[in-house]
């Protein structure tokens, strides 16, 4: 539900990006093609009459702009970071919700192509480092309801099972909190296993080949 990146992260490189809007059932695609870098400044200086702004679930919250501590970069940053913080612990992703309604719209309509196309459809979530120090404390996760629709309607593989308390270490995760080499190595293991799994019991059809045992490897990885 975000278009221009900018109020999310304001110290970082400018930008905007399309997204998808619901109307009834129906979703639509909006800012595509993407406002260029250097257009804007135009955008915001006017922002809300642009058409866009309404759009833009992230724009109320981060108008901070005629506080008087608005010009210092560290006071404008502190704010940011807890407002941040604060709105997160707030949103709801119910299937009710625009974003939770949105989100289910995407992945539905994902499914649906691809199994028009004959091929199996599998949801591999991959919980980012926030999230899975909130699930191990067992704390609210405000897209739990979200994801239980995907375990229920899909073939849903949680790497969050295979996680452990060790695993909250930043030194499993790279600068920028993406898995490091030891969680994508765990995690091409899990996937493949899970993937080997649903061939076998016929869930996954391989079209490419008549018979895919020359291909399956147990859990140890020796060929069978």
């Amino acid at each position: 539900v975000n278009i221009f990146r900018q109020l999310i992260h304001p110290h970082g490189p400018p930008f905007s990006k399309p997204r998808f809007v619901l109307s009834g059932e129906e979703m639509h695609l909006v800012n595509s093609p993407a406002i260029p870098p250097e257009r804007l400044l135009d955008a915001f200086e006017s922002f809300d009459s642009h058409p866009l702004a309404r759009h833009e679930a992230y724009y109320r919250s981060r108008d901070y702009a005629s506080q008087w501590w608005a010009g210092s970069r560290l006071a404008g940053f502190v704010y940011e970071f807890f407002s941040r913080r604060s709105e997160e612990a707030r949103i709801a992703y119910g299937l009710d919700s625009e974003r939770g309604g949105l989100g289910k719209a995407i992945v539905d309509a994902f499914a649906n192509d691809v199994r028009q196309r004959g091929k199996a459809f599998l949801i591999a979530f991959l919980p980012h480092q926030e999230y899975f120090i909130r699930w191990y404390w067992g704390a609210e996760i405000p897209y739990r309801s979200l994801l239980q629709h995907f375990r229920e309607a899909y073939q849903y593989l949680d790497f969050a099972d295979q996680l452990t308390p060790e695993h909250m270490d930043g030194r499993h995760w790279g600068a920028t909190l993406h898995y490091g080499p030891e969680l994508n190595r765990a995690l091409a293991d899990f996937v493949a296993s899970e993937i080997l799994v649903c061939l076998e019991n016929g869930a996954c059809p391989l079209p490419r080949f008549d018979d895919a045992s020359a291909i399956y490897r147990d859990r140890a990885g020796s060929s069978r």
